[in-house]
């Protein structure tokens, strides 16, 4: 598989020990690492996340794959979040739409980033057998590349679990009291289509399961709000501290 040129930029944020120095020789409770964001160096626009959700083939539907960055609403907090849809896949194959989350993931930041696309919103249990074999074949490979996991949405155990994500999708994509939709469709076309062709009473969609089990369980768990506590490193002098700021200083991207 050709290898996919990332889009994405990684934005660190600054960290607490080189802005204050060595922390007041580290008296208090060790600080908090504030999130990182993610540019699109297309676009220019800033993201507070990055994600991607999985809908595997129905009887009367291929498969579907999604991106979907997380943004703030115009005037808001980081609460309020703008989902924008940013590149979408469709397969009847499961190779196939497991190829498309490789390709998807490393155009938006998986390389880039540790965080981002470890594991992908989906059904775990449905097609286990083929997803374990996909894995195993990327760790054979001379790179050991990293794997497709899929992780429950949240309430998916829940028997009126696909309700639940049709109807976050249709309250995200009616206009807030500012005129605003929560939800940009942007230039995903198939899944537009299939969030308009939708009877009200259909019980499953492969689009509608990726993108709403997705977006359903990124506003219940919000990662893009989640501090990580530092321990402090040990520094005696001046030279050590020069030691550490190089070392922080010099992350490499992920491979």
């Amino acid at each position: 598989m050709k290898k996919e040129q990332s889009i994405i930029q990684v934005i660190q944020s600054e960290d607490p020990f080189l802005n204050a120095h060595i922390a007041s020789l580290h008296e208090g409770d060790s600080p908090w690492k504030e999130p990182d964001s993610f540019r699109n160096m297309e676009t220019g626009e800033t993201y507070l996340w990055l994600a991607g959700g999985i809908g595997w083939p129905s009887k009367d539907a291929p498969g579907f794959v999604v991106v979907v960055a997380v943004g703030k609403l115009p005037g808001e907090g980081v609460d309020a979040p703008l989902f924008t849809c940013l590149d979408e896949v469709e397969d009847n194959r499961i190779e196939g739409l497991l190829e498309g989350c490789l390709r998807l993931r490393a155009r938006y930041g998986f390389r880039q980033s540790d965080k981002l696309f470890r594991t992908w919103y989906a059904d775990p249990g449905r097609f286990s057998t083929e997803v374990s074999q996909f894995n195993l074949k990327c760790l054979k490979e001379e790179k050991k590349v990293h794997g497709v996991y899929p992780i429950a949405p949240y309430d998916f155990e829940k028997p009126n679990h696909f309700d639940l994500y049709r109807r976050k999708i249709e309250s995200v994509l009616t206009k807030n009291e500012a005129g605003i939709k929560p939800l940009i469709l942007g230039k995903c076309t198939a899944l537009r289509n299939h969030l308009q062709g939708l009877p009200r009473d259909a019980e499953d969609c492969p689009a509608v399961t990726a993108l709403g089990g997705m977006v359903y369980s990124l506003m219940v768990h919000a990662p893009w709000t989640v501090r990580t506590q530092i321990q402090e490193p040990t520094i005696s002098d001046i030279d050590d501290f020069e030691t550490y700021a190089l070392r922080e200083g010099g992350r490499y991207p992920y491979e």
